[in-house]
């Protein structure tokens, strides 16, 4: 079960507004309600007019979480660059169960909508005109 979500600034201190650039972290926090194995947390924001924009989980980034005991909780940061543009944020969450690459046995075990938001103020020096902004080599 998810117990709680919130935005980080990197030195791990609660944060709901950040700057281009900076590092953000997601801590999931989860509950075990019965023993389980397998397990796998997700995240996806999503900007202020819902277009799923970016999101990974610990399966694809190949992160085991190590089994749980009934009534274990356990917290898990993603940490990431803010490379979007100024606006405002909101993240699903959930926990599932996979084990197979083609994720044939992927079971939903709790899943929350706009759980974690936050805002990106902009940078005058590095203005993103689009959804996010990519680095970018220019050669000639």
């Amino acid at each position: 079960q998810i117990v709680s979500a919130q935005m980080l600034s990197e030195g791990r201190e609660p944060i709901a507004t950040f700057k281009f650039g900076e590092i953000a972290i997601l801590e999931v926090q989860i509950s075990a309600k019965v023993d389980v194995q397998d397990l796998n947390v997700n995240f996806l924001f999503r900007d202020g007019t819902g277009i799923d924009l970016f999101g990974t989980s610990t399966f694809d980034e190949k992160v085991r979480i190590a089994p749980m005991k009934a009534g274990a909780e356990q917290k898990i940061y993603f940490c990431f660059p803010i490379m979007v543009r100024p606006g405002s944020y909101g993240a699903a969450v959930s926990v599932t169960r996979v084990a197979r690459s083609d994720y044939s046995d992927t079971f939903l075990f709790d899943q929350a909508e706009g759980i974690a938001a936050f805002s990106v103020i902009g940078d005058p020096t590095r203005p993103v005109h689009y959804k996010f902004h990519v680095q970018t080599r220019i050669e000639f």
